[in-house]
């Protein structure tokens, strides 16, 4: 059996180990880490599935729900048994992981519809009384056998021959079975303006913006209920998406680098011209701990608040020359802090009881507001419900 050691593997276990909290299923990771050292090439064979084993064994046996997931997939990744852009999905390893996908099929598509076009006139040259139902089988058949290419002897030329490999039998089990088909146009795609003399395009732009924005909502619910995303991967993910913070803004400013020192996560402007900037922290981290029978914020999260009001005090101290630079008011300008998620908390406090903390917490900062990750989606979703209510209902 082949088994397989990567920087892919490295990284999972590194995410996996940062993770975990009980440090005999930390150690049983860095045992296997060890093994599979820090540089290519990199250590594999049957001690590392012995070692990944031993360490899922022991993440089980300590009750690590989500360690023990995290090396069941690390093993079927190593085992030949899951594909490295399934596992780039579901555990976002680093910067850009798992969001490759698409540009690579769209090129892939677009590739094969053209080499199809040619193949269908070479199989009809050879078979001219092929009937349409001889053609789809002959394509399922050709489909049923992944291609890997090599340099031909001609130059500018390629050779292709059947085998199985990792990403060929991702891109055929997805251009087979994955892609939904979500838009037909023919032969003649209409101009703009035939496009906005349509008699409903006011409802179709409204639909088709709201479309969009609950396929980025999704996108972003995804990214922040992994509890492997990092605060970069987060805010890629909200850059250019300022609406999810409510209507009282209009738009996002391009620059982040405001002041010397200061780099804000998403700077958003309020209609007065004043900016408002918000700072995003982890999704999985602790937010509150019970304390002398009630519940308080955690060390994160006065961190955050620290940072944000410094940021505050930056834009005041700095207003005359931002605004004499940027064109926007910093001496009235707000923060928003966004830290944490219900599902992360540990001891099965509920969503209410942090919330409450918060807002008690919040209710003695006069220019700070603070929310979970959780209260940021919830409010985005019940936004574009009530969108699509007014717009669509009968």
């Amino acid at each position: 059996m082949y088994i397989r050691s990567d920087s892919v593997l490295k990284y999972l276990l590194l995410a996996i180990h940062e993770q975990a909290s009980d440090d005999e299923v930390a150690q049983a990771i860095m045992d296997t880490l060890e093994h599979i050292g820090t540089t290519s090439p990199y250590r594999g064979g049957r001690q590392l599935l012995n070692l990944l084993q031993f360490a899922k064994r022991t993440a089980q046996d300590r009750n690590a729900e989500h360690a023990a997931q995290g090396l069941i997939d690390a093993l079927a990744y190593a085992s030949g048994k899951m594909l490295e852009e399934d596992l780039n999905h579901k555990y976002p390893l680093y910067s850009g992981s798992g969001q490759d996908d698409t540009q690579m099929l769209e090129r892939t598509v677009s590739g094969v519809t053209a080499l199809a076009a040619q193949e269908i006139a070479d199989y009809l040259k050879s078979n001219p009384g092929a009937s349409g139902e001889d053609l789809r089988d002959y394509f399922a058949r050709q489909g049923q056998r992944p291609l890997r290419f090599a340099r031909a002897r001609r130059q500018g030329h390629y050779g292709a021959f059947r085998i199985r490999s990792d990403i060929a039998a991702w891109i055929v089990d997805v251009l087979a079975d994955r892609i939904d088909y979500v838009h037909h146009f023919g032969e003649i795609r209409p101009s703009l303006d035939d496009l906005l003399a349509l008699p409903d395009v006011d409802t179709i732009l409204t639909a088709a913006q709201i479309t969009r924005r609950r396929r980025q909502l999704a996108e972003l619910r995804q990214i922040v209920e992994n509890r492997y995303s990092s605060e970069e991967q987060i805010r890629k993910s909200l850059s250019k998406s300022w609406w999810i913070f409510g209507g009282k803004f209009i738009g996002e400013l391009a620059r982040r680098r405001l002041t010397i020192g200061m780099e804000a996560d998403i700077p958003l402007l309020r209609p007065d011209g004043v900016l408002h900037i918000v700072e995003l922290k982890k999704a999985n981290v602790e937010i509150i701990k019970q304390y002398r029978g009630g519940y308080v914020p955690t060390s994160p999260v006065h961190n955050a608040v620290g940072q944000a009001a410094n940021y505050l005090r930056q834009l005041d101290e700095d207003r005359n020359e931002i605004t004499e630079r940027l064109g926007v008011e910093t001496s009235r300008s707000f923060a928003t802090v966004v830290i944490g998620h219900p599902m992360f908390q540990p001891d099965h406090v509920e969503a209410w009881q942090i919330n409450g903390a918060l807002r008690t917490y919040g209710s003695h900062l006069s220019r700070i507001d603070i929310m979970t990750y959780a209260e940021l989606l919830d409010s985005a979703e019940r936004s574009l419900d009530l969108e699509d209510d007014a717009n669509f209902s009968s």
